[in-house]
């Protein structure tokens, strides 16, 4: 199962980070889609959050601070 965890600010709910991790199951590794999907939109997101806001994450294995 692949897992999203998002924490929030508790002050104003803002996103502070993510982590994906996990495997879909869907068929062997390296030959998955669905965690090919996943792993586009988590890299598109970082590169958003860089691109857009100008931020440069702390990313380390794919855990964004």
């Amino acid at each position: 199962m692949v897992k999203v965890e998002i924490t929030r600010s508790s002050t104003d709910g803002k996103i502070m980070s993510f982590q994906s991790e996990g495997h879909a199951y869907y068929d062997e590794p390296g030959k998955d889609i669905v965690c090919a999907g996943v792993s586009a939109v988590t890299f598109g997101t970082v590169n958003s959050i860089e691109a857009l806001l100008g931020i440069v994450p702390n990313t380390q294995y794919m855990k964004v601070f």
